[in-house]
């Protein structure tokens, strides 16, 4: 295929949707990362969006995002675990229901909560015992009494 092909491609692409590459990029990003809301989820199976073939192909094609040069722009990575559940049918089924969409809302909130802090504290304890196992190697040994 030639540059000029790819060109043309381009523009049928953009006449068909009526918007440009940047603009698809940005429709697309804002809605994968409406993913991360379990209340945004619920909504969507209560509205029947499941159900959908082509919509159920579209979280499909979605799945790009996952790739190292599309995820940098995400800003809720959850979004991508969230696109990872919804290719299950039984998930897409359990999110319809509020109690299931209010434990994985408290779970998410948990983890917002914990996970950093965790990791941070984590990371301060490895490097204290990095330190002393440092400090220990390199103080001079004792003299023994003689």
């Amino acid at each position: 295929m030639e540059i000029s092909d790819n060109c043309n491609a381009d523009k049928n692409v953009e006449s068909l949707t009526s918007c440009s590459d940047r603009e698809r990029f940005l429709i697309e990003l804002e809605f994968v990362q409406g993913l991360s809301n379990p209340h945004y989820l619920n909504w969507l199976a209560q509205h029947k969006y499941f159900d959908d073939h082509a919509f159920i192909s579209y979280l499909k094609y979605l799945r790009y995002w996952k790739q190292p040069a599309y995820r940098k722009f995400i800003v809720y990575p959850q979004a991508l675990f969230f696109l990872d559940l919804l290719q299950n049918e039984s998930f897409r089924q359990a999110i319809a229901k509020s109690s299931v969409r209010e434990l994985v809302h408290r779970q998410q909130l948990f983890f917002w909560q914990h996970y950093r802090p965790n990791r941070v504290r984590e990371e301060l304890e490895s490097e204290d015992s990095h330190t002393t196992r440092v400090a220990t190697d390199l103080a001079p040994d004792k003299p023994q009494p003689g």
